[in-house]
């Protein structure tokens, strides 16, 4: 069963709305809908943008072809862009620069560190792709004991610094880094990776993370801190436990000028 979630988010960088459909973590089709039903979810709801956060191939799986052919039918309709996720990068120094090239021919825009201007419905945006280490995955604590922690100066390097203007949407990966996104000025990141918690539990929300740590903070959902905002799927599909409470989601925000109260 495919699940949409929706959300809307107030911006003054906007004067129009705009709507994003966000798929991550497929692998490869493991666990997940179908790609018809994908698509007629995306078709219904008639997004602006298709962003995809990674690991939408699995490394343990050959066969690219599924996925590309949904990157075809994505490009056909849709302004769709594409980011790798750890599973891509697993993929080794072959394999991966291939598939971001196949990717790329589908006519689905590949941000492995780059970035791209874009006018949707008269809004200008800058959208950025950010790809870093398979070290920058492992679990936090391992990041302090071996000093691997993701900085906004190492964003700066990646992606250049981020524009006060227009709205900036940044498509990463791994949601635990959001405090870095949003300080080094995102308004807006989309992610992954964490699945949901994989096991949902009532008041507690998700119980793991790839990571294996328990109770990770940024599970799913949407986030806020200080007006920078953090939308993390919980995936479509799935590659090492079965997901309880927890089905596969596509996501839909919408982006709509900020409106006081006095206004509403």
């Amino acid at each position: 069963m495919l699940r949409t979630q929706k959300y809307t988010i107030q911006t003054r960088k906007l004067t129009a709305p705009v709507t994003i459909a966000h798929l991550s973590d497929l692998h490869g089709f493991s666990q997940s809908p179908t790609a018809g039903a994908i698509l007629r979810a995306i078709r219904s709801e008639n997004p602006d943008i298709v962003a995809m956060t990674g690991d939408m191939v699995d490394s343990r799986t050959a066969d690219t072809e599924p996925f590309l052919s949904l990157c075809r039918e994505l490009a056909r309709g849709y302004l769709s862009y594409y980011i790798p996720g750890n599973h891509e990068q697993a993929l080794g120094k072959v394999r991966f620069p291939r598939l971001l090239r196949d990717i790329d021919s589908t006519g689905v825009s590949v941000l492995d560190n780059r970035r791209q201007y874009l006018s949707v419905r008269g809004q200008n945006m800058a959208i950025y792709g950010l790809t870093t280490p398979l070290s920058s995955y492992k679990s936090i604590l391992t990041e302090q004991l071996f000093h691997l922690q993701l900085t906004e100066s190492d964003l700066t390097k990646a992606l250049g610094p981020c524009p006060e203007r227009p709205f900036t949407l940044l498509l990463y990966h791994n949601p635990q880094r959001f405090p870095v996104c949003a300080g080094w000025g995102a308004d807006l990141t989309l992610s992954g990776h964490i699945h949901g918690g994989i096991v949902k539990l009532p008041v507690f929300g998700g119980l793991l993370s790839p990571a294996v740590t328990f109770f990770p903070v940024y599970d799913g959902g949407h986030f806020e801190t200080a007006g920078r905002h953090l939308v993390v799927s919980r995936g479509l599909g799935n590659n090492f436990a079965r997901r309880f409470n927890n089905p596969p989601e596509l996501s839909f925000i919408t982006l709509t000028p900020y409106k006081s109260n006095s206004e509403s």
